[in-house]
């Protein structure tokens, strides 16, 4: 599996770490496992320097679709997301520029940028029981 999540629901915070190549049946899977742990409004850092895009265009906007419905019922956190190489970046990138009207993605290169950007957007209320 090339995508692992820890959800902290005391911090109220998501880590994600992707290893190897990462198609958009690997994000649809960790979506779900997220939306299941009830970690979607939380901040997520994902670290993606060792992923390797198997994606398309196509399959960006396919994702977008994705979070868009989410974003109908509730407020999705914002989502750093660490990458190594320019397509990676252009990637998510895209991926901003088009969820930008519903939550907040952005790319960078450092984990020290990503954690003062994330910081910075603050975290949201704890969950009624």
């Amino acid at each position: 599996m090339p995508i692992s999540e820890r959800i902290d629901h005391e911090r109220r915070w998501v880590e994600t770490i992707i290893e190897g190549p990462v198609t958009f049946a690997d994000f649809e899977a960790h979506w779900g496992r997220e939306l299941a742990a009830q970690g979607e409004t939380y901040p997520e850092l994902i670290d993606g320097r060792r992923a390797a895009v198997a994606f398309d265009a196509h399959d960006v906007r396919r994702m977008v679709e994705v979070l868009r419905l989410a974003a109908a019922s509730r407020q999705l956190g914002p989502t750093a997301i660490l990458v190594q190489s320019d397509v990676g970046f252009g990637m998510v990138r895209m991926l901003s520029l088009l969820v930008e009207p519903f939550c907040a993605v952005q790319p960078f290169r450092d984990r020290a940028s990503a954690e003062r950007w994330l910081e910075g957007l603050g975290k949201p209320a704890p969950r009624e029981p």
